[in-house]
């Protein structure tokens, strides 16, 4: 994924990972529903998520520890999967397995 210009700092971490593609409009209701999270990130860590030109999501993350890496990813993927169990459901498909 392409870091917008972006350089990590030196001496952080740095993860980008492209999940999907999903099916059609599935990335952009997932973009949608957490945009309320967007600039909630912890202090010195950077999120983005972006919809990748497929129908995937383009996620990255900086940090400047492993730690701190790991626990913003983790919250970001609990977010994504949740987003797309509550998208199964009410489209009334069964969710994606380990989602719920």
């Amino acid at each position: 994924m392409p870091s917008e210009g972006r350089e990590p700092v030196e001496g952080s971490w740095l993860a980008e990972i492209e999940l999907g593609p999903f099916a059609p409009g599935e990335a952009e209701r997932i973009l949608e529903a957490l945009a309320p999270e967007e600039g909630h990130d912890v202090p010195r860590t950077r999120v983005e998520m972006r919809r990748g030109l497929d129908g995937s999501l383009r996620l990255r993350i900086e940090a400047p520890s492993t730690s701190t890496l790991r626990a913003a990813l983790n919250a970001q993927l609990r977010l994504i999967g949740l987003g797309l169990a509550v998208s199964a459901k009410a489209q009334g498909n069964a969710p994606p397995p380990g989602s719920e």
